[in-house]
């Protein structure tokens, strides 16, 4: 049997994006934002979901950029850590000793010890409640080659991406495999 349980934020898998902007004087601004995911694919575009008060909403509307830092499971303590701290009072990059470098195709920094960064201008914004929603059009996908397959890809295995628990307030691992998307239901499409 089912139980109501209300409306609420509960949402499965909830990315870990470590979004950086650029400050209005060029230093670099980091958040966590739990809320986000792909949303297009032509254009390929990803959102997130900026609460009121975020120095990184005020710099993703003034520079109309952002970038998103993907890293593996060892470097969870830094990303939590991003999320419980204002850049506006104190400069997290510099407390974890992490450095960035501009973008190539938006204005907006890489977070240099994560392997993989999503560069994003923005396409669209929308004020829902208290949150604004950003689309990001995908300018550019930019991977360090140890997390690279044979074929150049993205391999989730030695990436080793984490998300959030919105329930349980927990981390939770995202790198196991457990079968071929558009594949694994063929069994039952051929009856």
């Amino acid at each position: 049997m089912k139980k109501n349980l209300g409306a609420g934020c509960i949402a499965y898998p909830t990315p870990t994006y470590i979004v950086a902007t650029y400050n209005e004087d060029g230093s670099c601004d980091v958040m966590n934002v739990a809320w986000g995911g792909l949303c297009a694919s032509k254009p390929p575009c990803v959102e997130i979901a900026l609460n009121t008060g975020r120095k990184t909403r005020e710099n993703i509307l003034r520079t109309n950029a952002f970038t998103i830092n993907l890293c593996g499971q060892d470097k969870m303590e830094e990303c939590d850590y991003f999320g419980l701290v204002s850049g506006a009072k104190e400069d997290k990059l510099a407390k974890v000793g992490y450095t960035t470098t501009k973008s190539e195709f938006v204005n907006a920094p890489v977070i240099d010890a994560f392997p993989l960064t999503i560069e994003c201008e923005v396409y669209d914004t929308k004020e829902i409640g208290p949150h604004l929603m950003v689309i990001g059009e995908i300018k550019n996908v930019l991977a360090d080659e140890s997390i690279l397959n044979e074929k150049g890809q993205v391999d989730i295995e030695k990436l080793k991406p984490f998300g959030y628990d919105p329930v349980g307030n927990k981390y939770v691992a995202f790198d196991k495999v457990i079968g071929d998307a558009f594949g694994a239901g063929l069994k039952i499409l051929k009856g």
